[in-house]
């Protein structure tokens, strides 16, 4: 979870967590049904293909965001405009909290843009590794919401495979990700390697933890489910 330097937040309770549509002020007990409607939500996703119309537009990012956290909290679907830390790291820091949203839009604007530019090079799984790598932590740097930045960037990234692999050459055109294949030690391992994305502009470990998800389709039917 995304926190402050201090719990004074117009997106908490005076106790510090998070406004929520259940008025919830256990910190676990949000967090379990947090999860608990966001994977539901997602699974949905994944069965309605009219949540993401256009990969590359900012409304659709948001609108993503948006059904997936919409039951939970009120500012679902919205740029935050408040800095934010991850790991005592400030999240798109430097400007005024004024400015932020806009900020933030255009350069979320700028990396999706580039994305659709840059998906119809890819040749080569590594190619979509490294296409995949870097803009996940381009991306998890803006953190352009308050909370749920990590399930709806990885919800994107999962979409997206689907959605430009068919029109990419035949060694990638049948690969997806498959994020059961991490376990908690993977999950972490994303965590740290985002951080150290952030830090010293190196994505190889997020690439190396998309390695490990990014699978043929075909090998998904015998993982004894």
């Amino acid at each position: 979870m995304s926190k402050l330097r201090n719990n004074s937040s117009k997106y908490c309770y005076e106790d510090g967590v998070l406004i929520n549509n259940f008025d919830i002020h256990d910190v676990k007990k949000l967090n379990a049904l947090s999860r608990d409607i966001t994977t539901y939500k997602i699974s949905q996703v994944f069965c309605d293909n009219t949540v993401v119309k256009n990969f590359f537009t900012v409304s659709d990012y948001l609108n993503l965001h948006k059904f997936l956290f919409a039951d939970i909290f009120p500012f679902a679907g919205d740029i935050r405009d408040e800095s934010i830390y991850k790991s005592n790291k400030p999240c798109y820091d430097g400007v005024t909290v004024f400015a932020m949203p806009y900020a933030i839009r255009i350069s979320l604007e700028e990396n999706l843009k580039k994305m659709r530019q840059n998906g119809g090079k890819i040749k080569t799984r590594e190619g979509l590794l490294r296409y995949l790598a870097y803009y996940y932590g381009e991306i998890n740097i803006i953190h352009p919401f308050r909370e749920g930045n990590g399930r709806t960037l990885r919800t994107y990234m999962k979409l997206l495979v689907d959605y430009i692999c068919p029109y990419l050459p035949e060694e990638v055109r049948n690969l997806e990700i498959d994020y059961s294949l991490w376990d908690s030690s993977d999950r972490e391992n994303l965590l740290r390697a985002t951080i150290k994305g952030a830090v010293e502009d190196n994505y190889l470990d997020i690439e190396r933890c998309f390695d490990k998800v990014l699978v043929e389709k075909e090998l998904t039917k015998f993982k004894g489910r």
